[in-house]
């Protein structure tokens, strides 16, 4: 199972081998490297989140405003949970973080002599 696991988190970060090793090379440290995929998944993460609870928001009153009045005849009262919403951001947020962390743990392993192909 281990191998398997690094045999992931190498292949997520095998494409952007080159670049890693050319921070590494002027002297990005390794928690300089971890800390920068780790807010790239954050940010990601958080983007993907606001995005989908954005269309989500659009789609329900689309669908309570004008498929409801058009299709039934009647509409119902529109009340978004705040506090489940904010919670689930968070659980997003934090969840993309998390998987990221392997990953991020394996990148900035990575020796910079290895990490750049020889011209």
């Amino acid at each position: 199972m281990k191998k398997l696991k690094d045999l992931s988190a190498f292949i997520r970060v095998h494409h952007r081998r080159l670049e890693l090793g050319l921070l590494r090379f002027p002297g990005a440290s390794t928690g300089q490297i971890r800390g920068m995929i780790l807010a790239e998944a954050g940010l990601l993460g958080l983007f993907a989140a606001l995005l989908g609870m954005a269309l989500g928001f659009a789609l329900s009153l689309l669908l309570i405003f004008v498929v409801n009045r058009q299709s039934f005849g009647w509409t119902i009262q529109f009340h978004p949970p705040g506090t489940l919403l904010a919670g689930a951001l968070a659980i997003i947020w934090l969840v993309t973080v998390l998987a990221a962390w392997y990953p991020a743990r394996v990148a900035s392993g990575l020796c910079p002599v290895d990490a750049i192909p020889e011209e």
